[in-house]
């Protein structure tokens, strides 16, 4: 850029009104106080194929089995089905965030695979380097964007020129992750 030139400005498309009320309608918190007593956050209505991820309201280790499944494709399919209208919603809603910020950062990526439910989003990104990775996730988490209460990514690297970013984040609830201690070198 030379002297005088004012930066690129990055403008996001509207977020449609649909996504908008459900997203209204379903607030993100963090456990408090009062959440103790119980031991568990408001309860939520999960389908069959996201339940396995939630321990008390929470992620909990079945989304690190999912980052390394085989059958990741088959998880993210579930997931969309299962979502059903409000799903599609979210989806729609929550592509267009991961799309915006990896063009704010001007990542080498495109978003390859990607469902939501009703509770969580589910997804895979293709680049060939994961140099901008860090900085996508801090533009996700950034004020201005959806709710993405908790976050897990993965990124593996399939051959010399191509990494995948697996990642699942929940778009309502409790901030947090529910962590089973066990064994070194095991889980659970």
């Amino acid at each position: 850029m030379s002297g005088g030139e004012a930066p690129a400005q990055f403008t996001r498309a509207p977020l449609p009104a649909a996504a908008r009320e459900v997203l209204a309608a379903t607030p993100v918190t963090a456990p408090s106080a009062t959440d103790q007593s119980s031991g568990a956050p408001a309860p939520h209505d999960y389908g069959p194929s996201e339940a396995r991820f939630f321990t008390d309201g929470l992620l909990n280790d079945g989304v690190a089995e999912l980052m390394d499944s085989k059958d990741f494709d088959r998880e993210v399919a579930s997931l969309r089905v299962e979502g059903g209208a409000q799903g599609v919603e979210l989806e729609e809603a929550y592509r267009m965030e991961i799309e915006d910020a990896l063009r704010a950062v001007n990542a080498p990526a495109r978003l390859d695979r990607f469902g939501c439910a009703t509770n969580v989003c589910v997804g895979s990104i293709r680049a060939p380097d994961a140099d901008w990775v860090s900085r996508w996730s801090g533009e996700l988490h950034s004020p201005n964007r959806l709710p993405m209460p908790s976050m897990s990514t993965r990124v593996m690297k399939l051959d010399e020129d191509n990494y995948e970013v697996r990642m699942m984040f929940t778009t309502r609830g409790t901030a947090g992750f529910h962590v089973r201690f066990g064994q070194p070198g095991t889980r659970g």
